[in-house]
């Protein structure tokens, strides 16, 4: 499944300013650092236990970043695959 392929959450929901309401902006260029990962998540956290987000929004919204997140990882690594193999004659 691609992230492309996840219906995407309400972006207007409480506090997805914070991330300029653009989940997918996390990963331009095809990389999304653990770093941003683990942020996003645990801000998904905060607005969950602040009633901000019903139990369905943040599980669409962390299954939304978490498909973007392997989407991306992916790209990196079948990037990396393709930088290794020599190129004949291309």
């Amino acid at each position: 499944m691609f992230a492309s392929e996840i219906a995407v959450p309400d972006m207007s929901a409480p506090g997805i300013a914070r991330y300029g309401g653009d989940l997918q902006g996390l990963s331009r260029g095809g990389r999304m650092p653990m770093e941003k990962f683990s942020g996003l998540v645990g801000h998904l956290v905060r607005l969950r236990s602040d009633g901000a987000l019903d139990d369905r929004e943040f599980s669409d919204f962390v299954r939304y970043a978490a498909a973007l997140f392997v989407e991306a990882e992916a790209v990196k690594c079948i990037d990396q695959v393709l930088d290794d193999i020599p190129h004949q004659g291309l």
